[in-house]
């Protein structure tokens, strides 16, 4: 397994054509060793869209039991942006996952494949609500990436801002900050809050 790693290490260094190398990555996503299918993920999300033609071979490692495998095929996801939306709907049931990591990357990738539609904004809005703080934060982060309305981004984030956790709060204010192209506005929003 550490020579079919290095291997995969290897081949996201050299960043070759995608064609001579998915099948190949494909193939390793089936591998008996996780490090081995996380590395194969990783490096077929190294192509991003140049990727795209794996998607229905890389969705199952969703479901992967190792956490870590599952986090790498999100984000491999993420990297091929709106041409993953395919895997939309399975990547929303990590949102559900027991692991706060997975939940954390699902949340951001979710952001990344469907930037301007409902059903991104309302699952982010629900992980803004999560137990843990990470994938509190890395909703607050994502929602600041969509294109939608700005106002209603805006409200979505702005409860964010009393969050227990001040990383949450500092990245709810990142992402306020990252929706508004008018600074004075931003402020007229936020100064009564304070």
């Amino acid at each position: 397994s550490r020579v079919r790693m290095y291997a995969l290490w290897a081949i996201q260094m050299a960043r070759p054509e995608p064609a001579s190398v998915l099948p190949g990555l494909v193939a390793s996503l089936h591998d008996a060793h996780p490090n081995v299918r996380e590395n194969a993920a990783l490096a077929i999300g190294n192509f991003g869209a140049g990727a795209s033609s794996v998607l229905a071979q890389l969705a199952p490692s969703l479901r992967d039991e190792e956490p870590h495998v599952r986090m790498a095929a999100a984000r491999a996801l993420s990297n091929m942006g709106v041409h993953a939306d395919g895997a939309f709907p399975l990547l929303s049931l990590l949102l559900k996952d027991n692991n706060p990591d997975v939940r954390m990357t699902a949340a951001w990738s979710l952001a990344m494949i469907r930037p301007g539609a409902e059903d991104t904004f309302a699952a982010l809005l629900a992980c803004l609500r999560d137990s843990d703080s990470y994938v509190r934060l890395s909703a607050a982060m994502a929602l600041g990436t969509l294109r939608l309305p700005q106002e209603k981004v805006l409200q979505a984030l702005l409860p964010s801002l009393d969050d227990p956790d001040p990383y949450v709060r500092l990245s709810s204010a990142m992402a306020i900050e990252m929706l508004s192209p008018d600074p004075q506005r931003l402020l007229d929003t936020l100064v009564p809050l304070m």
